[in-house]
């Protein structure tokens, strides 16, 4: 339910939902759960552009999800670190856990998750002045969009080359 209030935009009840969720994983003694929870708590504090109280999150997760070894939520995760520091300008630090979730996510059958990384790079090379390279990530993105129909992604990446040649 968190997530949903998330995608809705109504992030003061998606906290209160993952706040909850975190309660009871930790109660259940659920560490998968609990790691999926912190997650998705850093990823809300990254969309009201909290990124440090994002990172305090996310890297918690992480902790956990390494040592359960989930390809899938380790991917995410790495992308959302990357997502973080490109928030706070580290932009680095934004290319290390983005280019770390890339790798990952090749072996991944989730397509949705490889469209993320890409585009996620091309935003990273886009503010690097990288213009080239930028482009080449959207690209991919957009290909695997239209391999998998991901309409929602599509038009996003579009915006993203337009403003690429636009810049």
């Amino acid at each position: 339910a968190g997530e949903s209030f998330r995608v809705l935009g109504d992030y003061p009840a998606a906290l209160e939902m993952q706040f909850r969720a975190l309660e009871i994983t930790r109660e259940l003694q659920n560490r998968i759960g609990e790691a999926v929870t912190l997650g998705f708590i850093g990823f809300t504090y990254a969309d009201l552009t909290e990124y440090r109280r994002a990172l305090d999150y996310l890297f918690k997760a992480n902790a956990i999800h390494t040592r359960n070894s989930n390809p899938v939520f380790i991917t995410f995760n790495l992308s959302n670190i990357g997502h973080a520091y490109e928030g706070l300008n580290l932009l680095d630090s934004a290319l290390y856990y983005q280019q770390a979730a890339q790798e990952k996510s090749a072996s991944l059958p989730h397509k949705n998750l490889r469209i993320l990384t890409l585009t996620r790079l091309g935003i990273i090379y886009s503010r690097l002045d990288q213009h080239e390279q930028a482009l080449s990530y959207y690209h991919r993105a957009l290909q695997k969009a239209y391999e998998i129909a991901d309409r929602a992604n599509l038009g996003r990446i579009h915006h993203r080359i337009a403003l690429q040649h636009f810049k």
